[in-house]
């Protein structure tokens, strides 16, 4: 009969934050317009090599603008510039929303963003240099490597902190995250 009577009693309301107090939609829209630069400049590498193709190379001579640089640029500008911040501003945007508590700092996560600009910029700076690893889809120079490694690290200790503080349940798309982290 107890059992009843707990069952029969209504939870007591949650209290929902706001999701404008929690997510900082801000720093989401810039990680979004940062992968849309990078997506535009990747079609430009993606051209260049085109034009290759069919021997109407408009540069050619210039070895910065190589067709085998820009490949280099192409892909590199997909896969950090263009994912990685479309990923990160993804991030920013689901999980406060599914752990209702915000990131670690968002401080931290405006010096993640300008960090990660900074590192897929010298890439594409260091790639045009011929700076390259012989590594497909880690071509990164060797310099960059650690600084990259480093930003991720802050990432995940500035996503995992309120995933790790969320009691209960979690949402699947949770636990891709953090096996992505």
């Amino acid at each position: 009969m107890a059992d009843e009577q707990v069952r029969s009693q209504p939870d007591a309301p949650v209290a929902v934050p706001n999701p404008r107090e929690i997510v900082d939609e801000q720093i989401v829209t810039w990680y979004f317009v940062a992968a849309l630069g990078y997506l535009l400049i990747s079609m430009l590498g993606g051209l260049l090599m085109a034009l290759q193709l069919i021997n109407h190379n408009p540069l050619k001579g210039i070895e910065l603008f190589s067709p085998g640089r820009w490949r280099l640029v192409h892909t590199n500008a997909v896969a950090y510039g263009f994912i990685a911040n479309a990923f990160l501003g993804g991030l920013h945007w689901a999980v406060p929303r599914l752990t209702l508590k915000p990131v670690l700092d968002r401080r931290l996560s405006w010096v993640i963003f300008g960090a990660w600009q900074l590192v897929v910029l010298s890439t594409a700076v260091g790639l045009l240099l011929g700076q390259a690893q012989a590594l497909e889809w880690g071509e990164t120079p060797v310099w960059i490597d650690p600084v990259a490694q480093l930003g991720l690290l802050l990432v995940a200790i500035n996503f995992m902190a309120p995933i790790i503080k969320l009691k209960g349940p979690m949402y699947v798309t949770l636990w891709y995250f953090i096996a992505a982290l």
